[in-house]
C-alpha cells in the first residue's frame, strides 16, 4: 500500500500581536523567520495528517470536505512560531493566448 505525504509552505508568516504593526519574524543570530517548510507530512486514510519534527516543532491538521479540497490545522516552531492556517483547493482557468 502507497504512503501518502503533503509538504507544507508557508510564506511571509507576520507578528500580529495586539500591541503594534505585523511585522516579521527576527532572530538575532539567522534574520528573518518569515518562511517555514516541512516536507514528507504522513497523511493518514480519513485525510488526517500530523507530524513532530524536533523538540517543540510539529504540524497537524486534517483535510475537510467534499473531495476533500479544504484543510485547516495548526503548527509550531520551537515556540518562536505558533499559529493556525486554513486553504480551500480552488479549479483556476487558464487562457493560452496563441
Amino acid at each position: 500500500m502507497e504512503r501518502s505525504t503533503l509538504d507544507a509552505h508557508f510564506f511571509n508568516i507576520r507578528d500580529l500581536n495586539r500591541f503594534g504593526a505585523p511585522h516579521i519574524f527576527e532572530d538575532v543570530q539567522t534574520g528573518p523567520k518569515n518562511r517555514l517548510h516541512i516536507a514528507n507530512i504522513p497523511v493518514a486514510a480519513d485525510g488526517s495528517y500530523a507530524k513532530k519534527f524536533g523538540h517543540r516543532n510539529n504540524i497537524e491538521g486534517a483535510f475537510y470536505g467534499e473531495g476533500h479540497a479544504e484543510t485547516a490545522g495548526t503548527f509550531e516552531k520551537k515556540l518562536s512560531i505558533i499559529g493556525a492556517f486554513g486553504a480551500k483547493k480552488v479549479k483556476v482557468k487558464v487562457k493560452v493566448k496563441n
